[in-house]
């Protein structure tokens, strides 16, 4: 009889901070148990260097045939070695890169503009380069990564969508009538509240409607979620005079996110790469 197959996917991540990330390496995990793969996950809380000890350890001691890892930029040479580590001892690495390089870049330059760490950050990843994955048996992307990050490795990226583990969610007994007693459009968007998803321009759109005067029915659009955008769509929601088209809810997680998923009509799930 043949041997199944195990997986670990290792990443540093907070259930409470990150909760996004957290469900898609249990969602990672899930999918390679429907596929008969003895799998699981190892989430390290983000300690510092101590997370990092924690989270090289685990994937150098890991004795599963197949290692999966959230790719971490500050780790890049010591991952190269880990790869190296692995492959003597039959094992495989691959690296799921949530972010292409080129554009985690970006994502630096706009929240640390002119620190000397992100000064530093920088020239590490475009120092190490290509050079973290060449031991990787399997890289997994989720968009086109720039050649300067990609050299020799065509053969063993796999570029996917990002999956959602469906059964995670909830059915919802039915939808909400349209058009309701008051003509509302009820919009909802989930996740970290950052630039890259482009929750301004819904803002723009309402803003617009209203001036047009437009009848045909209100917008209300929720929005659900912590991160670094949140105290800039706030003031432009008062800027806009919209306050009352808008609601932001922070972070909500099980039932009461849940609740709010059945009153909407529509779900807001948009994403910018022109902005990072």
């Amino acid at each position: 009889m043949t041997k199944k197959k195990s997986l670990t996917y290792v990443a540093i991540c907070s259930k409470k901070t990150s909760p996004g990330i957290y469900k898609k390496v249990l969602g990672f995990v899930k999918g390679a148990q429907k596929n008969n793969i003895s799998s699981n996950s190892i989430i390290v809380e983000p300690k510092g260097i101590s997370g990092y000890l924690t989270y090289t350890r685990e994937i150098a001691f890991s004795s599963s045939d197949y290692v999966v890892i959230r790719y971490l930029p500050k780790l890049g040479f010591i991952i190269f070695l880990l790869g190296i580590l692995l492959k003597l001892s039959n094992r495989n690495l691959i690296i799921d890169v949530p972010t292409p390089m080129k554009n985690h870049i970006k994502e630096i330059m706009i929240h640390d503009h002119g620190s000397l760490s992100q000064f530093l950050y920088v020239s590490l990843i475009y120092l190490q380069s290509f050079i973290p994955f060449l031991s990787a048996g399997r890289i997994i992307q989720y968009a086109n990564e720039a050649r300067f990050f990609s050299f020799f490795l065509s053969k063993k990226t796999i570029l996917i969508g990002n999956g959602v583990d469906v059964e995670s969610i909830p059915l919802r007994g039915s939808a909400p009538k349209w058009p309701g007693t008051n003509k509302t459009l009820n919009l909802v968007a989930v996740g970290t509240v950052a630039t890259w998803h482009g929750w301004d321009k819904v803002l723009t759109v309402i803003k617009e409607l209203k001036d047009e005067n437009f009848q045909d029915f209100n917008i209300f659009f929720k929005i659900i979620g912590d991160g670094p955008e949140v105290i800039k769509l706030k003031k432009m929601s008062r800027q806009l005079n919209i306050t009352e088209n808008v609601e932001f809810l922070g972070f909500l997680s099980g039932e009461k996110l849940y609740s709010h998923y059945s009153d909407a009509h529509i779900g807001v799930g948009s994403l910018g790469w022109s902005r990072i």
